[in-house]
């Protein structure tokens, strides 16, 4: 990352607004929903929106920020200001951690509703717990930061007890988001994972990566089955990644195939991040935006890709 630089634009610009927005932020009230979970008080002021005291990602964004903070340090950091921010945060998250590796701004009750049924109360909780390790990662890998490796390798090993005592059928039940704006959604914690294994060759950690390569998903990729239509791309995308970085920690070049088979099914779709782009026959109000915003579509077809939105706002 110490070999690329933005030129003078308006991408460099907004690059420096985030980077002040990073070192003027309070980590106490990052921390404040980790720390209500521990038992730890707090008495900063809480955080709003999917971030709240009752957020059903709540703890997502620390690991977006510990994220940033550490690219930050590792591309352009001349008085190590985003290197205290990301061990000042690591820190605090240390002081949250359980003796068990569990780390998070929710109790781990919520995987057992995951595990009970298939959702009930926090959101997708292990797309959460993603972007929380994720962030550790980073920490790790660009401001050399040995505590967040700890921290990150705890809630793998976590994870991976948790999926051990698991029948077949249930593992299967929580890592099949197949419905309709999945709440058993689970990000790009099988990738992070395999960066894990690379980083410490944990076997234990490698077989609980490969939990998250399934065989409904990326099976059908290795074979050739086109089969995205009506899948959450949120989701599905990031399980493509993570068949890249398996062929590349393990020489398994079935991934690869897999990884190239859902490029080539892709081609012929868009990408719909969020809200930015919905089925405009099934835009309602209540939402905003489409409920299948985030669904791929048939292949070659993009005429159910139209947002109703703007039609909507025009009209009004």
């Amino acid at each position: 990352m110490d070999q690329v630089k933005l030129g003078e634009g308006e991408i460099s610009r907004r690059q420096m607004l985030v980077r002040d927005y990073i070192r003027t932020f309070d980590l106490d009230r990052l921390l404040h929903t980790f720390r209500r979970n521990a038992g730890i008080v707090s008495v900063a002021k809480p955080l709003g929106g999917w971030e709240s005291e009752d957020g059903g990602i709540r703890g997502h964004f620390v690991g977006h920020f510990l994220s940033a903070a550490a690219k930050f340090h590792a591309t352009d950091d001349p008085d190590d200001g985003m290197l205290r921010i990301v061990n000042d945060l690591v820190n605090g998250l240390a002081e949250c951690a359980r003796a068990d590796g569990y780390l998070s701004a929710f109790p781990d009750t919520e995987l057992d509703r995951l595990e009970a049924k298939e959702f009930h109360g926090v959101w997708a909780p292990y797309y959460t717990l993603h972007k929380i390790v994720q962030g550790l990662v980073d920490a790790h890998r660009y401001a050399r930061n040995e505590t967040a490796l700890t921290l990150a390798m705890g809630m793998a090993h976590y994870i991976g007890r948790r999926f051990a005592r698991l029948g077949r059928w249930n593992i299967d039940n929580i890592l099949r988001p197949v419905r309709l704006n999945p709440l058993n959604e689970y990000g790009g914690l099988g990738d992070t994972l395999y960066s894990l294994y690379e980083l410490t060759g944990d076997h234990d950690v490698l077989a609980t990566a490969q939990l998250f390569d399934r065989d409904y998903f990326t099976g059908n990729l290795i074979r050739g089955v086109d089969m995205l239509e009506d899948l959450h791309a949120n989701t599905h995308l990031p399980v493509m990644i993570a068949a890249l970085h398996r062929c590349r920690v393990t020489g398994d070049d079935q991934y690869l195939a897999a990884a190239e088979n859902g490029y080539d099914c892709l081609l012929g779709r868009t990408f719909a991040n969020g809200s930015n782009s919905s089925r405009a026959e099934h835009y309602t109000l209540h939402y905003g935006v489409s409920d299948r915003a985030e669904h791929w579509g048939p292949y070659g077809d993009l005429s159910k890709s139209l947002t109703g939105g703007e039609r909507i706002l025009l009209r009004a």
